[in-house]
């Protein structure tokens, strides 16, 4: 076999590939949902200072003991709608939803009342439960590179609508064995435009179906400085184009 005609082949085999990679990117519109495990880069000493040097000097308690558990871990979900302008070029408009922050504490001690006789100190437990919940609407670019026939990496960017709502469900016991119902406090729903970015694989399957393993990161989520901290989710789903 001659070195030219041996070039042939080599030129028309990559022809070949790179047809077949172009008629696996599929232009138009696509939808399709994820889902996976969410990570808020919070920190748990925000929530030991509301409760401990707000929530209960306030209401004059007095802590002995106290227990505390923090999770910043959760699962969530993304829905998108994209277009495709080109083999290398998408938009997308994304809503996610990024699960809850919990942080749980346990304390007993005393506070102070005024009675028949005068100031009494009575024993009290708190059963206190914070939670924070965080979705938004994101518009995103999507940068593409194709790799073979089937597999394509891609980059994210763009900003995203979030939306943060904090809860407070607490639990009061005290005396002789009185309970007191259950208060529950709504902090004001937050929202703020955020930047965000992520990575991504993608596997093409029967030419309108995909599969993606993505990475998505919400940097500095909300405009509260004491609880800012990065929202992530690594995630997989299934797009369909139109």
């Amino acid at each position: 076999m001659t070195r030219s005609r041996s070039l042939g082949i080599a030129c028309a085999a990559l022809a070949a590939l790179l047809s077949m990679s172009a008629e696996a990117a599929q232009l138009g519109f696509y939808a399709g949902g994820l889902l996976g495990a969410t990570d808020k880069n919070e920190s748990k000493e925000t929530y030991e200072t509301f409760t401990l040097n707000g929530f209960y000097p306030a209401i004059g308690f007095v802590p002995d003991r106290h227990v505390s558990q923090f999770d910043s871990q959760d699962q969530g979900y993304s829905v998108l709608l994209g277009y495709r302008i080109h083999r290398h070029f998408a938009i997308e408009a994304v809503y996610s939803d990024f699960g809850d922050v919990e942080y749980r504490a346990q304390s007993d001690g005393t506070t102070v009342i005024r009675g028949e006789e005068g100031l009494e100190t009575l024993p009290l437990s708190f059963d206190t439960t914070l939670r924070s919940e965080m979705n938004g609407i994101g518009a995103y670019a999507l940068g593409i590179w194709t790799i073979g026939t089937r597999w394509e990496l891609y980059g994210r960017a763009g900003v995203q609508y979030s939306t943060l709502k904090s809860t407070a469900r607490i639990r009061r016991t005290g005396g002789t064995d009185r309970v007191v119902p259950r208060a529950e406090l709504s902090i004001p729903n937050e929202t703020a435009w955020d930047y965000a970015a992520g990575i991504g694989v993608a596997m093409s399957v029967a030419q309108v179906y995909g599969l993606r393993l993505e990475f998505l990161r919400v940097f500095d989520p909300g405009e509260d400085d004491a609880s800012r901290g990065d929202a992530d989710m690594l995630s997989l789903g299934f797009i369909v184009a139109f």
